[in-house]
């Protein structure tokens, strides 16, 4: 399957909260960092902070660029709580159509901060 497919369709199962069909992307050894927080953690862990939340969500793909083997994605989130919004950037590389990392960063839409 092509890099390009399987992301489009590992997301959409995110966004959808398929937590079933999750861990089926993934190689047994993945490696995910989420940058925000400054933690690795593990499958089931990021799993289930992606499909255990009270809100719904919906949301797109904005972009996707591969490059030596390694493919950027700009997810926008929308959550049904307060109307917030996220962008998502994903580092992704797979292997063998199995993802073995991901290095992830979650940045909240608002207004831009003042910076002088």
């Amino acid at each position: 399957m092509a890099t390009k497919d399987i992301i489009k369709s590992f997301w959409n199962d995110l966004i959808a909260s398929n937590k079933s069909k999750l861990k089926e992307y993934f190689s047994e050894e993945a490696l995910i960092n989420i940058h925000n927080i400054n933690k690795e953690i593990t499958l089931e862990e990021y799993i289930n902070r992606n499909c255990d939340h009270k809100e719904e969500w919906d949301g797109e793909i904005v972009r996707h660029v591969e490059m030596n083997g390694l493919s950027v994605v700009v997810t926008k989130i929308n959550t049904s709580e307060d109307n917030l919004s996220y962008n998502v950037v994903s580092f992704m590389k797979i292997k063998d159509d199995k993802i073995i990392s991901i290095d992830e960063y979650w940045a909240e839409n608002g207004r831009m901060p003042m910076w002088d």
